[in-house]
């Protein structure tokens, strides 16, 4: 939180006409932080679990509410949002709270529904808009375990402490996050890579073959050793490159 809040002004000082939205979980749906994003004119969409925001919760049982629905196939995904709900009982800050079900049939054509999240925003919200909002609500998900869990738990082995001091651990810092944005780039354009990526499961198993191949076999190329390596980890024949 302290982090965060020593951010936003140098965050605007370096970038005083871009437009983004500060995308969090629960812990950051406080009362102080949310109205120094207000005093700043940001805006902001915040995971809000029940346990933190129990006064919400209950405040949105009863309140009236919009609604939207998109269907996709078998599943439906329903919106609804709730205009002007205290953030809590302590503080007069009011948002807008955004909850999303996820809406399946199973093959007898009975429903279930689940709650995909709930958020709480301050931006201007309509039918014209639910859909792409939510969708960037739900995206912080997707970030925190494809890339900080990637980076905490499968082989990169980052830890918090390699950022904080100059000198040997923060040039690994930078070597790690370097690597990682080359694969990532290697995720989407290389081919070879994505083969050898489904062939060996998780990235640990990937990087522990790849460095095993590196230790003790010489190859003339990047690609002409992931084409060992995809042959040491598929049964169907090698391909050719």
């Amino acid at each position: 939180m302290n982090a965060a809040k020593r951010l936003l002004p140098k965050l605007r000082a370096q970038h005083p006409r871009l437009g983004f939205i500060w995308l969090a979980d629960s812990i950051y749906a406080t009362a102080p932080f949310i109205k120094m994003l207000n005093e700043h004119k940001e805006e902001y969409l915040f995971r809000i679990k029940q346990g933190d925001h129990k006064y919400l919760y209950e405040s949105i049982e009863t309140a009236p509410y919009q609604s939207h629905k998109a269907v996709m196939g078998n599943t439906t995904i329903a919106y609804r949002w709730y205009e002007n709900i205290p953030l809590n009982k302590s503080s007069d800050i009011k948002v807008t709270v955004i909850k999303a079900y996820i809406i399946t049939k199973d093959k007898e054509g009975n429903q279930r529904s689940t709650i995909a999240g709930v958020w709480a925003t301050n931006l201007m919200l309509n039918k014209s808009n639910i859909i792409k909002i939510t969708k960037a609500a739900r995206a912080r998900w997707k970030v925190e375990n494809q890339c900080f869990n990637a980076l905490k738990n499968s082989g990169y082995e980052l830890t918090h402490n390699w950022g904080h001091v100059k000198g040997e651990s923060f040039n690994f810092y930078i070597l790690i996050m370097i690597s990682f944005y080359i694969h990532q780039i290697f995720e989407l354009t290389d081919r070879l890579f994505q083969l050898c990526r489904k062939a060996c499961v998780t990235y640990n198993d990937l990087w522990e073959e790849l460095g095993g191949l590196f230790r003790f076999a010489l190859f003339e190329s990047w690609e002409h050793m992931l084409v060992k390596c995809l042959e040491n980890n598929r049964a169907d024949p090698p391909i050719i490159i």
